[in-house]
């Protein structure tokens, strides 16, 4: 049956065979499987694509059926509007988040203080590492509460760029 996955996700095909005897196949498109040499491959395409399985029996008898994947456009990302970089553990970073596997990759992410002094900046970096993220300081002293802003610029899986922005408190 045609199946309706999100962006980054991805699903077996797992198709029934009931041929007996020897047999070929052959999976066109190849774009999104993992391989088109095994029966049961795992496709995870980038956009709707409809899969074409062709099986030829010792006969020389072809039997041919198709299976749609519609690819919905999901865009998970979170960017949390607090953060307490206190040395406590949790939520000690501020930093970009997603859930699912559509977001590819951070283009950059600038957070600025009220006077629009550039405080933090990273670029070309996945999301969910807080590696890559803002740990309340400036010049190597820790900033005092307050609200600061920020833009990113998000790449998705599909080539969809998307510009993010909004503001942050710091507590600590």
């Amino acid at each position: 049956p045609d199946v309706t996955i999100n962006l980054g996700d991805w699903l077996e095909i797992n198709p029934t065979i009931s041929v007996t005897g020897s047999y070929e196949f052959t999976w066109i498109p190849f774009d999104g499987l993992s391989c088109t040499e095994c029966l049961r491959p795992i496709a995870q395409p980038l956009e709707t694509t409809t899969y074409t399985l062709s099986i030829v029996d010792e006969h020389n008898c072809t039997v041919i059926d198709e299976m749609t994947i519609t690819v919905e456009p999901y865009y998970p990302v979170y960017i949390p509007n607090v953060f307490t970089p206190n040395g406590d553990g949790i939520n000690d970073i501020f930093y970009i988040l997603s859930d699912g596997e559509g977001l590819a990759f951070v283009k950059y992410f600038k957070v600025f203080d009220r006077w629009g002094e550039l405080v933090y900046e990273g670029e070309n970096f996945n999301p969910n590492n807080a590696d890559y993220g803002w740990d309340g300081t400036f010049m190597g002293k820790p900033m005092d509460n307050a609200v600061f802003v920020y833009i990113a610029e998000v790449e998705f899986l599909d080539g969809t760029k998307k510009v993010l922005k909004g503001d942050v408190t710091l507590v600590k």
